[in-house]
């Protein structure tokens, strides 16, 4: 029997783990709440629809390591409409791995379009291309909110993209992080994180025990009690992803 969730974990990969019915209702069970990110246009196909069978949030878009395998963006825009769907993503910029700029930006651009008139946050994945993505954002400005995920980077760019509208996804990460994060998390502040193990293939069970440890890195960080400091994560993840106020 699941129970009323406790922490959220904004983004998990639930659709590419080996057996998604055992990790996912493990997870509820012990009061985390998952909300998976889509990495193509069949994942999305299938996220939703595992989404919709085992009582989790999705978010559906295309990585930028899979831009270009659907050149229509399929059937995004119907799937973002679906009742599972929280947001658009995971989405963003890769300078390592992927089609050329140009061509990232152009699929990038059609998913922050998207986010825009449906009015859905959205999950952001950047890896060099800072400045491209910010960029990008700065054309979309006040219409656009949702998480940087997986943020290990500086204070100056936690500001960057905070001034953007998007919040810090704190993740695995987080535990080993030295001077940036400690200079980062505070000025971002209790109001502006939310907690994502970013777990994919070859997870078998949901760790409770690394959100947990995010959890207490990201409250040592801020220098609160974990307990504290939850509650607080759980309404960031409310008024972003859920549009509740309060």
């Amino acid at each position: 029997m699941s129970t009323e969730p406790r922490l959220t974990d904004t983004h998990v990969h639930v659709s590419l783990t080996p057996d998604p019915v055992p990790f996912a209702r493990g997870a509820m069970q012990a009061g985390v709440r998952l909300v998976s990110p889509s990495v193509s246009i069949s994942d999305s196909r299938r996220n939703v629809a595992l989404a919709r069978e085992l009582g989790y949030l999705a978010m559906v878009g295309e990585h930028p390591w899979y831009a270009g395998d659907d050149p229509g963006l399929g059937d995004l825009a119907a799937l973002a409409q679906d009742d599972m769907v929280v947001g658009i993503g995971e989405c963003g910029l890769d300078a390592r791995r992927g089609l050329p700029l140009e061509g990232q930006v152009q699929r990038l651009e059609a998913q922050l379009s998207l986010a825009a008139e449906l009015g859905l946050p959205v999950s952001l994945h950047v890896r060099g291309w800072h400045n491209e993505l910010l960029s990008c954002l700065r054309r979309y400005h006040g219409r656009i909110s949702g998480v940087l995920h997986g943020f290990v980077f500086s204070r100056d760019l936690a500001r960057r993209y905070l001034d953007e509208g998007l919040i810090l996804g704190l993740g695995h990460l987080t535990p080993c992080q030295g001077r940036r994060l400690r200079e980062a998390v505070p000025y971002a502040g209790a109001g502006r994180i939310v907690l994502e193990t970013d777990l994919a293939q070859g997870a078998a069970s949901y760790p409770v025990d690394l959100l947990e440890r995010i959890l207490g890195a990201a409250a040592g960080l801020l220098g609160m009690a974990a307990v504290e400091l939850g509650p607080r994560l759980e309404r960031n993840f409310l008024r972003v992803f859920l549009r509740e106020v309060g």
